[in-house]
């Protein structure tokens, strides 16, 4: 399902892309034959990657071969390229691009068949680096194709004062695992004057460093950050550092829960790769008492009051009640009715736990979508204090800011200036904006259920 989740959810089961189309501009303002389904699918037989040379010749072939295969060797496994003849190679993606394959790619395209002189041919990419901003962004890739000879040449633009080459020897130097770019990323990412794209890149590419306790730190600090796009990054950055610092498990094989700590609480989902549901916050609950009805009242969720549990003396007074009447049951069956601790973490899993002879544990059965769809509803009636925010928020905050950023001046010298950009910035950010509405009858919705179907009698 695209988030936010509907205002009035139909019944869980219905596929969600009939359940709730993004907004898209239409005839009506809304396309309601296209629509996002969360861990919807997988790509079982991927496409391969091959080159094609444009004339024949097993040289030129072996040489690219032997280029690709030196710049990206095989780590425990099968290698990078295959030459299949005098005309083509196949290539795969190397483990440590597998989830940035288009990084991959740019590289390759910018790797150099004779491999001899590598040294040379660093220093004169970042000699011209320096001396050209505006090839920045092509000069990147074929300094990260050098690979490792070309990271001496790039630690003297770590501090330049020119943005975009010391922002384009930044990137190559992280991706290339440089541990003098952390300290010059993590003041970047920390600077609440920058845009906030670009305190967000410098979070994320913190994760490619090796260890390093100081980054370590910082990024558990930035996700306390008042903005979406910085918290989230600092989450990914951490996530690719294996930080112990966050507890992750795997729910009923059906999606990753992680808890990440912070002040600031926030359920994060993920609509792209392995379905994730983030809670930012230690011990979240719910709030008590409480009262939450979804899916024309088939969940149920009720809870008294902590003090008035306890004066009362009621057995399991501190937990949640909840009722699940599942619409693919037979007709006349009971309705699922079990208890969790309020602890929202107790409740993902109860919400996703289906019960069988090895695990006797109640449960409710909920898709990953559906599991969503709940934690909303708790949070959209008031019984979750905690911000709701998915991936599309996070990007589509990206594009506002950069749109802003785009009629703005690239870089504010006064005080004045960055305040001003610090105040258009958290306009931008989608938990500001959910806070600001005075109506939110007012406010147009991004998503537009479809009515259930009318059942028959």
């Amino acid at each position: 399902t695209a988030a936010p989740i509907a205002e009035s959810a139909p019944e869980p089961g219905t596929a969600a892309a009939e359940i709730q189309p993004p907004a898209i501009p239409g005839s009506d303002g809304v396309v309601r034959t296209v629509g996002r389904i969360l861990s919807g699918g997988v790509v079982s037989e991927p496409l391969a990657l091959e080159l094609v040379l444009d004339n024949s010749s097993h040289a030129r072939a072996s040489a690219i071969q032997e280029a690709i295969n030196t710049r990206f060797p095989p780590a425990g496994g099968d290698n990078t390229a295959h030459g299949r003849g005098a005309q083509s190679i196949a290539v795969r993606v190397p483990p440590q691009y597998r989830d940035r394959p288009a990084d991959f790619v740019n590289t390759l395209m910018a790797l150099r068949i004779d491999t001899q002189f590598s040294t040379e041919y660093a220093k004169r990419y970042v000699d011209e680096l320096e001396r050209s901003p505006g090839l920045a962004d092509r000069l990147q890739w074929c300094i990260e194709a050098v690979g490792q000879p070309a990271v001496p040449f790039l630690v003297r633009l770590y501090d330049f004062p020119e943005f975009l080459p010391r922002m384009a020897a930044l990137r190559v130097g992280a991706r290339l695992g440089d541990p003098r770019a952390g300290a010059y990323l993590i003041k970047l990412a920390t600077d609440t004057g920058s845009p906030i794209p670009l305190r967000a890149e410098a979070a994320e590419l913190a994760g490619y460093l090796g260890s390093n306790p100081s980054v370590d730190l910082a990024l558990r600090e930035l996700v306390n950050a008042e903005d979406l796009e910085v918290r989230a990054a600092a989450y990914q950055a951490m996530v690719m550092r294996n930080d112990p610092a966050i507890r992750r498990s795997f729910v009923e094989n059906k999606f990753i829960l992680d808890v990440v700590p912070s002040t600031r609480p926030l359920i994060y989902v993920t609509q792209q790769g392995m379905p994730r549901v983030v809670i930012f916050g230690d011990d979240l609950q719910v709030l008590r008492p409480m009262l939450m009805s979804a899916w024309d009242d088939r969940l149920l969720m009720v809870a008294a009051s902590p003090s008035e549990g306890a004066s009362s003396g009621t057995p399991n007074s501190g937990l949640v009640r909840v009722q699940y009447r599942d619409p693919r049951a037979e007709p006349g069956s009971s309705p699922t009715q079990t208890t969790s601790s309020p602890g929202v973490v107790d409740l993902i899993r109860l919400f996703a736990r289906s019960a069988s002879t090895e695990s006797p544990e109640p449960g409710l059965g909920l898709s990953y979508s559906q599991v969503v769809g709940a934690v909303y509803q708790l949070q959209r009636q008031g019984a979750l204090p905690a911000d709701f925010a998915t991936e599309r928020d996070r990007f589509g905050d990206r594009v506002l800011e950069a749109q802003i950023a785009a009629r703005g001046e690239e870089r504010p010298e006064s005080e004045e200036k960055r305040a001003a950009m610090r105040d258009k910035a958290k306009l931008l950010n989608p938990l500001e904006q959910s806070k600001s509405v005075v109506n939110p009858e007012a406010a147009k919705s991004w998503v537009v259920p479809i009515p259930p179907k009318p059942t028959s009698k």
